[in-house]
């Protein structure tokens, strides 16, 4: 019975869960209009990376376009990503959506082009766009204040003073300043000056990011290229630089500058930066999950293990039978044996092994004894006919196996 209960609620999670998929998504027929058939035509170029971004989009349009962008429905991101976007005031659950009421955030993730159904009558959400071509029912706009990946600052922000700020100022601190936690600015501060709330407030409350964008873009890297194990660029600074990528914070990130190991930074809540010298640089993102080589070694030597195990069993069956008792138990049995067949024999009646009193019952040595033996045998009662009662312990008849008597135990 439980088993027909189990087949049922699994029924009815199933065809529930595809009732809501129907309801929510009444027509697919755009993942074999555009989505499948857009894979690798709806990049516009590949001259240097930059992201997209698809206005009320699915949500994986741009992985079915394999175009990096900032939309993407997946559980499993870097935590810093979930710490940068609710201080930003986007909302992070299990998707990345940010709203259009943010285009400086556009420009600090390095979005470059904007997609629009043309059958959508808004065409233009954000200012700062130029359209550029149509693409499959898709009108293609370039951002006219995209920055290039990898870019630096000449003033830090304290993160008491972050935190202070209002959070629709946020997204625009990140364009004029980056900001440090405590342990990062004392490590920074020789190359990077501290600007007081009140000198940046004013700039900020006027909303002039554009301007901010452009001083960005006067420092940042040459060239940036996408690695199978993380990313480099190139730079050439007139000086010594802290540089901002604007790629997730992750423990599993080490980076080397001219070949040299370098500390890879958390800067602006959820990104990575290096200090980066001055003239010709070049600068190595690696990525490894952290415990991946230990968990390798582990599960490796686990394995090793397992095949020896089965190797010895294979070789002597019956070694590890749970059956048997350990060998050390065998032994141990065995000593206890030969232990008391080593001990000497009491001679009857020696005064000196008189009976001793038990300290924990009281009785005597023949008292416990007979006591653990149970009460004693009834005496054998005549036969009423005249016969001889018989002895119980079989004395005249001996078995024919081992000439042990009838009754006893060998």
């Amino acid at each position: 019975q439980p088993s027909y209960e189990i087949l049922v609620g699994c029924f009815l999670f199933t065809f529930c869960t595809m009732l809501i998929g129907k309801v929510a998504y009444p027509n697919n027929n755009w993942l074999t209009e555009y989505a499948l058939p857009g894979r690798d035509r709806m990049l516009v170029s590949d001259e240097t990376f930059a992201r997209s971004d698809i206005y009320q989009g699915s949500d994986n349009l741009g992985m079915y376009w394999n175009i990096p962008n900032i939309q993407a429905f997946h559980s499993i991101v870097p935590a810093s990503l979930m710490e940068f976007y609710p201080d930003v005031g986007v909302k992070r659950d299990v998707s990345s959506k940010p709203e259009v009421k943010y285009p400086q955030l556009r420009s600090f993730l390095s979005v470059r082009w904007l997609y629009i159904n043309a059958k959508y009558s808004e065409q233009e959400p954000m200012p700062g766009y130029t359209f550029v071509e149509e693409r499959m029912g898709f009108n293609i706009y370039k951002n006219d204040n995209w920055l290039p990946m990898g870019f630096s600052y000449d003033y830090y922000i304290s993160r008491s003073d972050w935190d202070s700020l209002p959070t629709d100022y946020r997204s625009r601190l990140v364009l004029y300043g980056v900001c440090l936690e405590d342990d990062a600015i004392a490590r920074n501060s020789d190359i990077l000056a501290y600007r007081p709330e009140d000198d940046w407030m004013p700039h900020l409350a006027e909303n002039d990011w554009v301007s901010d964008v452009e001083l960005r873009r006067s420092m940042t890297c040459d060239s940036f290229e996408v690695t199978k194990t993380g990313f480099t660029a190139m730079s050439s600074f007139d000086r010594e630089r802290l540089v901002l990528f604007s790629v997730p914070y992750d423990k599993g990130w080490s980076a080397t500058v001219n070949g040299e190991e370098v500390l890879v930074e958390k800067a602006n809540i959820g990104f990575v930066a290096v200090r980066v010298p001055a003239g010709d640089a070049s600068i190595v993102f690696t990525y490894q999950t952290p415990g991946l080589y230990a968990g390798s070694v582990i599960s490796l030597v686990s394995l090793l293990l397992l095949l020896a195990y089965l190797a010895l069993c294979r070789a002597r069956p019956g070694i590890f039978d749970p059956k048997d008792p350990p060998r050390w138990e065998q032994l141990s049995l065995a000593g206890a044996e030969s232990s008391a067949l080593l001990q000497p024999a009491v001679p009857a009646g020696d005064p000196e092994e008189a009976p001793q009193n038990s300290p924990e019952t009281g009785l005597d040595s023949a008292q416990a004894g007979a006591a653990e033996s149970g009460p004693p045998s009834e005496s054998p009662k005549p036969d009423p006919d005249g016969a001889e009662p018989s002895s119980d312990d079989g004395s005249e008849e001996n078995s024919d196996s081992g000439g042990l008597n009838k009754g006893t135990t060998p």
